[in-house]
This record gives C-alpha cells, sequence and structure tokens, in this order.
C-alpha cells in the first residue's frame, strides 16, 4: 500500500475527532472567577489633615533661690511639694558676720562725712586766703601807679632839698614792677591753694559714696538673711536644711509657677510658613491616659537650631489645676488643612500607577471598573477625591490585587 493511501486513511478517521473538539471548545463559555472584595461609598464632608510633633512641659516660670554669699541656715520653713505665694518666707540664716560688716560701713560713712566737713572747711578758708591776696594786690598796683607816675616828681622836689632821700627810695620801691610780680605770684598761690581744696572735697565727697555704697550692700546682705519666694508656685527642689550652710554657687530652693504650663516642641521647614502665633491647637499627654487639651501656640522660632534643623515653637497650656506637670512628654497636634464639604475615599482605595491616580468602583452585574482620579489632600486615612468619581459610587477598599478583566466581584460594604 502506498504512502498516499495511508495518509487519506488516518485522516479520515482522526479529522471527524477534531472538528468535534474546536465543535465543543466554541460552544462552551469562559470560566469567570469570582472575588470577594472589601468596598465602600465615596463620603462627602469635612475633611482635615493635621501633623503631630513630639515635645515635653516646663513650668511657665521658674526661679532659683540662692544666698548672696555663703551662709549657715538658722531655720528651713518650707519643704519639696508646698506651695508659697510671692512674699512667704522660706528660711532664715545667721546674720552675726553681717551686722558685724554694717556696723564698720556705718562707721565708715560717719568717719567720711566728717572728711567732707573739714575738706570743706579747707576750700572756704582757701577762698577767704585768695580775696585777701587779690586785694592786697589790687592796692599794691594802685600804689605802683601812683609811684610810677610821681617818680620823677619825687626826684625834683629831692634836688632842690624838699624831700629825704629815704622818701625818694620810699617812691622808687613803690614803682619797681618786681614789687607786682611778687604780688602776683602770692595771688596765683591763693588760686593753687582753692583748686587742691576743691580736689580735697571731691576726694571727700568720693570716699563718702564709697562708704555709702559699702553700706548698701551691707545692709542688702542682711535683708538676704531672710529669704522670701519672688514668685507664687511649688518648691520643687531644696538644698538646705537646719544648722547646715547653704552655698551661693548652687539652688537652695527652686520654685516653679505652673498655672501655667511650655511645651516645648519643634517643626520642619516644610510646615513652619502654614503655623501662626495664636493658633489653637490640641496637646496630648500619655502621662494623662492620653487626654487632650487645648492650647494655644505662643512662639515660633524664625531661626532652625543648627543641630537638628527644625524649627523650635512653644504651645501654651492653662493650667489652672495643676494637672500638668513639668517635663511631661507630649503630643502636639496642629490643623495644617482643612477642606469643607468635599468627596473622600479611604486611602487605601487610591492607587498610583505610572504617575497617575486610580481607583475601582462597583458596577452593575458585579463587575468592576478601574477609573483615573484626581486626588487633593491626604490624612494618611482618607484621600480627597477632586475629580472622577461621584457622591454614589462604591469603591473597592480590599482585595484590589485579586481583580482582573474576568474577575466577578461580591462586595463587602463596610459602611452598611
Amino acid at each position: 500500500m502506498s504512502f498516499a493511501i495511508i495518509l487519506i486513511i488516518i485522516t479520515a478517521i482522526i479529522a471527524p475527532r477534531v472538528l468535534s473538539i474546536m465543535n465543543k471548545e466554541t460552544n462552551e463559555e469562559e470560566p469567570v472567577t469570582e472575588v470577594a472584595v472589601s468596598g465602600q461609598q465615596v463620603q462627602k464632608g469635612n475633611l482635615n489633615n493635621y501633623v503631630e510633633l513630639i515635645g515635653a512641659t516646663r513650668a511657665k516660670d521658674a526661679v532659683n533661690i540662692m544666698p548672696a554669699v555663703p551662709a549657715k541656715v538658722e531655720k528651713v520653713y518650707v519643704v519639696v511639694g508646698n506651695f508659697v505665694e510671692k512674699g512667704e518666707l522660706l528660711f532664715t540664716l545667721e546674720e552675726t558676720s553681717v551686722r558685724d560688716q554694717v556696723n564698720q560701713a556705718e562707721i565708715a560713712v560717719s568717719m567720711a562725712q566728717v572728711g567732707v566737713k573739714n575738706a570743706q572747711a579747707g576750700i572756704n578758708q582757701a577762698q577767704i586766703g585768695y580775696e585777701l591776696s587779690q586785694s592786697n594786690y589790687s592796692m599794691q598796683q594802685d600804689s605802683y601807679a601812683f609811684g610810677a607816675s610821681n617818680l620823677e616828681k619825687y626826684e625834683t622836689l629831692y634836688a632842690e632839698g624838699i624831700i629825704s632821700e629815704s622818701e625818694l627810695e620810699q617812691a622808687r620801691l613803690q614803682s619797681q614792677p618786681e614789687t607786682l610780680s611778687v604780688l602776683e605770684k602770692q595771688l596765683e598761690q591763693s588760686k593753687s591753694t582753692i583748686n587742691q581744696a576743691q580736689i580735697g572735697v571731691e576726694s571727700a565727697n568720693a570716699s563718702l559714696r564709697q562708704a555709702q555704697e559699702s553700706l548698701r550692700q551691707a545692709r542688702e546682705m542682711l535683708k538676704d538673711m531672710t529669704m522670701t519666694a519672688p514668685i507664687s508656685g511649688f518648691v520643687t527642689m531644696s538644698n538646705v536644711s537646719d544648722n547646715n550652710y547653704a552655698s551661693n554657687t548652687q539652688p537652695a530652693i527652686v520654685i516653679q509657677d505652673i498655672s501655667e504650663i511650655i511645651v516645648d516642641a519643634s517643626v520642619t521647614e516644610s510646615l513652619i510658613n502654614q503655623l501662626s502665633i495664636g493658633a489653637v491647637v490640641e496637646v496630648k499627654l500619655d502621662a494623662l491616659s492620653n487626654q487632650t487639651f487645648k492650647g494655644t501656640i505662643d512662639t515660633i522660632s524664625t531661626s532652625a537650631d543648627q543641630r537638628t534643623l527644625l524649627y523650635p515653637l512653644t504651645v501654651k497650656l492653662d493650667n489652672a489645676d495643676h494637672k500638668i506637670k513639668p517635663g511631661m512628654f507630649a503630643t502636639v497636634i496642629i490643623l495644617t488643612e482643612e477642606k469643607t464639604d468635599t468627596l473622600y475615599v479611604p486611602s487605601e482605595a487610591v492607587l498610583l500607577r505610572d504617575g497617575l491616580y486610580y481607583v475601582y468602583v462597583e458596577r452593575e452585574g458585579g463587575t468592576v471598573l478601574r477609573l483615573e482620579v484626581k486626588v487633593g489632600i491626604d490624612t494618611g486615612h482618607y484621600t480627597e477625591i477632586l475629580e472622577g468619581v461621584v457622591f454614589e459610587d462604591v469603591v473597592i477598599t480590599k482585595g484590589i490585587g485579586l481583580i482582573d478583566d474576568n474577575s466577578r466581584i461580591n462586595v463587602i460594604r463596610s459602611d452598611q
């Protein structure tokens, strides 16, 4: 049997079976996969974006109280935890040595006052001496002028025998310039005496001022032997006890005013210009079971910290009940963006592919449709949808990775 005849027989046998299989595959529908997913209807309302800053609390005001000089403590009247009013007695120091200094300073002031009086008396005497020298100079100047103008006449009278030789010599003496020169030196000496007396007065006054300042300081030191509270607040530290010495190099007592609490925090450069002084913020305190308090931004630095490159800010909290204590960790919650009457969906429903945003929405018959959307703010939980969906749409939130073009979906609604 030839090869051609064998091929024809094989074809006749196989061909009907092949055609039967092809017809069967054509008539059968393609299998469809049903996927269970979670979905939620697009929501409409207000959407806010917040930023959380980590900080710590401190007192509005804190004062370190130290003696002006080291001294022995006489008695302490407060302990840590006491609330004290401004001006209330805290502790006293022994005054013996300081009182001695006050007494010595008072004696020095009295002696300096006597020195001023003596110096003033000296200037008065010098002024009298100058006036006498000036009067004598004026008289001698008149006598010199008279003698100089009449000397020639006296010489003629002497030649005629009318006056004696001694009278002529007297006239010659009065008309000599050297006489005036001596008187001028005496006058200058009187002036110098006045100047010296004035310097003495100034020196005495300077000594008096110095003695008075020493007395003032000694009296201030005496006042400092009684230490009182400069502000109202709580005693948060005490390093003094009865009959022990108090140092002037470390705080003896610390008082903190916690009627207002300051929270120190820092913010990044991307947020600094979104904040303003006086803005209301929320502060959550872990130590108070995450209780939230209202506060206001009190200060915002215009310069970044060189170590952290963050901008320091402070938040002020009212603490009239003294519930908040300094040193607590705080979370400052600041509203940075706010949208009203806007559409939004859970952030997990939004996909980013090739720079575009998409959501999957449910359609009739258990089908799903991918829609491109334009997004707005993202709070981390919800994303604003500006374009692409309507309020009635149901977006797929979970199970998106299981969906393909042949999928049938069974949506389990989380909002019903």
